[in-house]
């Protein structure tokens, strides 16, 4: 089995005892320190659905981090309501409700003198879970970000990679459970290749465990990556527009909105759509020289292999091995076709169903 094979069986695992996301409404939520004329969050207003992705995004200072503390009251709001699956947080004792929210930050927030198994477990001991059911949680949860406890749960911080520890930062996050997960710039501190395949191994959690989640960044790309669904901030969190990815990169709903989007919005829907949403060709027997590409991958990604390669087709398979059965075929018109909104030029297999 391969390690992603086994991510997913091991995520699938978690799941099903898992508890589903909830959904969360801020009313009218504000947020004014003491000796400022403006707030800092002014009238956030907001649904956000059970078991999806929000991204908040804006410029550095509009407000976007205060307005996800406030879900958790680490900053308490001035005024307004925030509900969680219609009870009102802000009426629950504040230690239980952190306890019941997890939150993950660019920093990790690890403890450095405690072992990698005592950070995960910390939430679930403050709970009072019994040790035989801490020791199992944190044991699946490693296993679950790739961090075998065999081989990780005794070390320290400092004796893993920066990737390793925002690993370790989510599997905390998720220890006890919770409904709901805030993620602030949570993958921001790690390098390109890192960040990008920490990005791809937490939407694959997501797609099992089903959190409501969160998460703010001041990345469009990232947002874009990540999101179900973005709010797009401006000053004071004020919401520009908040809708879809696809719909953002379609129809922007003013020029503010359009700069975050910038040159290049139709190579950002691409990005947006799976390989496997496509519907595929018949891989001609005499077809040479097409490299092939996983169905996991984005037609973003057939675009970049065929510009690397000057080959307009790429075939799609599930893995790349050589033996690997061939599910189907894109070509460069097929990719065009899917961001002007064009019909196929000729009757194809759906992605999934070998030619």
């Amino acid at each position: 089995m391969s390690d992603n094979q086994s991510a997913r069986s091991n995520a699938a695992a978690v799941a099903r005892e898992s508890q589903p996301g909830a959904t969360i409404v801020l009313d009218n939520v504000t947020k004014h320190y003491p000796g400022q004329k403006a707030p800092a969050v002014d009238s956030v207003s907001m649904t956000i659905p059970a078991g999806d992705i929000v991204v908040l995004v804006g410029p550095s200072g509009c407000g976007k981090t205060t307005t996800m503390k406030m879900i958790n009251r680490l900053i308490e709001p001035t005024s307004g309501h925030i509900l969680i699956d219609d009870t009102d947080v802000l009426a629950l004792d504040v230690d239980q409700h952190r306890r019941h929210v997890g939150y993950v930050i660019q920093q990790t927030g690890l403890f450095p003198h405690m072992t990698i198994a005592d950070n995960v477990a910390l939430v679930p001991k403050m709970l009072k879970w019994g040790k035989q059911e801490i020791n199992h949680r944190v044991e699946e949860l490693l296993e679950l970000v790739g961090l075998p406890a065999g081989q990780y749960a005794r070390r320290y911080p400092r004796q893993l990679s920066g990737g390793q520890q925002q690993r370790v930062g989510v599997a905390r996050a998720l220890a006890a459970d919770p409904p709901v997960m805030l993620m602030d710039e949570p993958f921001g501190a790690t390098d390109p290749i890192t960040r990008e395949h920490l990005q791809n191994e937490f939407l694959r959690l997501q797609q099992d465990l089903k959190k409501t989640i969160v998460f703010v960044t001041h990345d469009f790309d990232e947002a874009l990556k990540m999101g179900d669904r973005i709010a797009v901030l401006r000053e004071r969190s004020v919401i520009a527009q908040y809708d879809t990815p696809t719909a953002i990169l379609a129809e922007p709903a003013d020029d503010y909105v359009g700069s975050f989007i910038g040159s290049g919005g139709q190579l950002k829907r691409l990005s947006l759509i799976p390989i496997a949403d496509a519907e595929l060709r018949p891989v001609p027997a005499n077809l040479n020289g097409a490299r092939t590409i996983v169905a996991e991958a984005t037609l973003r990604d057939c675009l970049d292999v065929m510009l690397e390669t000057g080959h307009d087709q790429v075939v799609i398979v599930d893995e790349y091995r050589d033996d690997a059965p061939k599910r189907g075929m894109l070509t460069l018109d097929d990719v065009m076709a899917s961001i002007r909104d064009e019909g196929p030029a000729e009757p194809r297999t759906k992605a999934g169903a070998e030619a």
